[in-house]
């Protein structure tokens, strides 16, 4: 995810925040790892099931009920918890972050698809 983020970055497109849904956002210490490791905030939405919640959005606009998906998320996305990133965790993970980028180019060729496999 790391490593999307910094081709992102690269490409003009900057994320200063993370949403986080569903099982993976239940647990507080893995939202907490990965805002030190990305060294971004990350909230946590009360929503379990978003790929529904935002149908009924859509399905709300497109009948009328709401004017736009703004009105939508202010009735149904709440904020559960904001993870804010540990500068000094972050420097810890930001050197195995590297050792991980060298290792990945080491083995990135060996990595594709072969035809031949």
């Amino acid at each position: 995810m790391a490593l999307n983020l910094e081709r992102l970055s690269e490409a003009g497109i900057e994320i200063h925040t993370l949403l986080a849904t569903g099982g993976g956002a239940l647990s507080h210490i893995w939202l907490q790892m990965k805002a030190d490791i990305l060294n971004r905030p990350i909230v946590s939405l009360g929503a379990a099931q978003s790929g529904t919640l935002g149908c009924i959005m859509l399905a709300g606009v497109a009948c009328g009920i709401y004017s736009s998906l703004e009105d939508a998320e202010s009735v149904y996305v709440k904020v559960r918890h904001t993870y804010t990133p540990d500068s000094g965790k972050h420097e810890h993970y930001n050197k195995w972050y590297n050792k991980y980028k060298k290792c990945y180019e080491a083995v990135k060729s060996v990595m594709t698809v072969d035809q031949e496999v």
